[in-house]
């Protein structure tokens, strides 16, 4: 399938689970420029959950009946987990389901995990 691909886009993705063998599908936000990348069709997404009670410091909380929850297309109050990245093939990306409109939260988050800023 063949998806628009932009960073802070919010995709249906197999996502990888604990186990590292097995994909589940499960929103994800793409944290990289897919126009900045190696020879692989990989791309950098970070997981959203559902386990509203895991926001914090490194996961911001993110309501489905808000501006940025309808932006994102979210079903359900979700957690965007800035801590739980995964490089994903292009090829597990099913779809896309809206776009994050508090990149510049997200980028703040993503500076202070690799001790950028």
């Amino acid at each position: 399938m063949t998806v628009n691909l932009r960073r802070g886009g919010v995709y249906l993705v197999g996502f990888p689970n604990i186990d590292f063998r097995t994909w589940k599908p499960r929103p994800t936000l793409l944290v990289q420029d897919p126009n900045v990348r190696g020879p692989y069709p990989d791309l950098l997404v970070a997981a959203i959950t559902s386990s509203i009670e895991t926001a914090g410091p490194t996961r911001i909380l993110i309501q489905m009946n808000t501006v940025e929850g309808r932006a994102m297309g979210l079903r359900t109050d979700s957690v965007i987990a800035l801590d739980n990245l995964a490089t994903v093939p292009e090829n597990r990306l099913m779809r896309q389901l809206g776009t994050c409109p508090i990149m510049p939260a997200v980028d703040r988050i993503l500076k202070r995990l690799f001790s950028l800023s």
